[in-house]
């Protein structure tokens, strides 16, 4: 395997973004991990709509011959990364007001995989123009990571200027949860940039092609 030579004064970004990172999700619990990781096989098996478009997705990567560490990327960008939702509970005290909504609500995380039935309805304006706007964000931010990772494993863009790009993408990431909480009041918003957290730390694994080697 080739990797990448990385400089000394940088080795600690990365494994700083997961420290960080680890802190702000430790106290979601194990219902984190479920809506990660176990409900997109559950969606898969559940919705044929689902199980098709992402067998056709699957044939479209291996047909385009792109390296194993792209291809987790991607997989991780659209199945395990965006936003988790966690409601604020409104203490209940009146027996004689309503009851508040959040009450009702659960915990839910948002990603692109399971956006995608929503995209009809942000086109025509259904929902909040701020959640409208993360939406697109989160697609564009999608598309920016597995891009940008392609590019390093094909040897067209420096490792440094990689990791510059990705940061950017975190932070980004990180503070699109704002426009979300004003469009989600009653919920805790907390950003799930797993894709551009692993990209930005395994970049130095990453397998190149054979190209000349001046761009390292």
């Amino acid at each position: 395997m080739i990797t990448m030579e990385l400089p000394d004064e940088l080795r600690w970004i990365g494994p700083l973004f997961v420290i960080l990172y680890c802190i702000l999700w430790i106290g979601k619990g194990p219902i984190l991990l479920y809506l990660l990781f176990i409900l997109p096989i559950l969606l898969l098996f559940l919705l044929p709509l689902y199980f098709i478009g992402t067998g056709i997705v699957v044939i479209v990567l291996y047909k385009l011959k792109l390296h194993r560490f792209t291809i987790a990327i991607i997989l991780l960008c659209v199945f395990s990364s965006g936003f988790f939702f966690t409601p604020i509970h409104i203490p209940y005290i009146d027996a004689y007001l309503p009851i508040p909504a959040s009450s009702y609500v659960s915990a839910m995380i948002f990603t692109p995989f399971i956006l995608i039935p929503m995209i009809p309805w942000l086109s025509l304006g259904h929902y909040h123009p701020f959640f409208t706007i993360s939406i697109i964000l989160l697609y564009t931010l999608t598309a920016i990571t597995c891009y940008i990772f392609h590019l390093v494993s094909e040897r067209r863009m420096n490792y440094v200027k990689a990791m510059l790009a990705f940061v950017i993408i975190l932070v980004v990431w990180t503070y699109t949860s704002f426009p979300l909480s004003i469009a989600f009041a009653n919920m805790l918003i907390t950003p799930i940039p797993l894709g551009p957290l692993v990209a930005l730390n395994i970049l130095p694994w990453t397998r190149v092609s054979e190209m000349p080697p001046e761009l390292f």
